[in-house]
């Protein structure tokens, strides 16, 4: 297997070991060598060949992924898959994926250097990361795969219990009793499970009207 690698920060230095799996699993590596993202013309040039890519910020339009009959995968190191053309993939059979918990991992760096300069504290942490580990659970590992009605409840589900555990500390000892608890939590989950219902039903609307699929 051929395996073409476009991010630039992983084209800097090849000897790192985050590359390790790549090189076990394939028979060969090809990386990007002009130090930014590639053109649709270098792309075109570079794909005959190449059964997967980890892309990086390159534009996989129509015509790229029409120029190569090998390329089966486009794995994106990073969160969006906007860079590719989701409709000519599907038709030429190409799987397009992004890389599960970026979203989470960006977030948390954020939140270190928020959290750095703000009044809060850490706590400045805690808006980021919940709002950043709900992305990760509602959007697909692969795209064309709907985010639907179960995944985003569940991650509404998964915020309640996040914000729960956020207010504890404030929580004064009196209140520490299962009783209170479990009403709180229940009460949280119940409201972030309405906001989601609420997602689920304009998300519908949109696709009745036609505005989303």
């Amino acid at each position: 297997m051929k395996i073409l690698v476009t991010p630039t920060s992983l084209c800097r230095d090849r000897d790192v070991p985050t590359l390790d799996p790549l090189r076990a699993f394939a028979d060969e590596l090809v990386f990007n060598e002009t130090g930014r993202p590639m053109t649709e013309q270098e792309l075109i040039d570079a794909l005959p060949g190449v059964d997967a890519v980890v892309a990086g910020l390159d534009e996989y339009t129509g015509d790229v992924l029409r120029s190569t009959e090998t390329l089966r995968v486009i794995s994106r190191y990073g969160v969006g898959v906007n860079n590719v053309d989701l409709t000519v993939a599907a038709e030429r059979g190409v799987v397009v994926t992004r890389t599960p918990g970026m979203a989470t991992f960006a977030a948390f760096v954020t939140g270190l250097l928020t959290a750095a300069i703000s009044p809060i504290g850490p706590l400045a942490l805690v808006p980021l990361l919940c709002a950043a580990v709900t992305l990760d659970l509602v959007l697909p590992l692969r795209r064309g795969v709907r985010a639907g009605a179960p995944r985003i409840l569940i991650a509404g589900a998964a915020a309640g219990v996040v914000l729960f555990a956020v207010a504890l500390p404030v929580f004064s000892p009196e209140h520490l009793v299962a009783p209170v608890l479990i009403a709180t939590l229940a009460a949280r989950i119940a409201g972030e499970l309405a906001v989601a219902a609420g997602v689920v039903g304009i998300r519908r609307l949109l696709v009745r009207a036609g505005a989303v699929r």
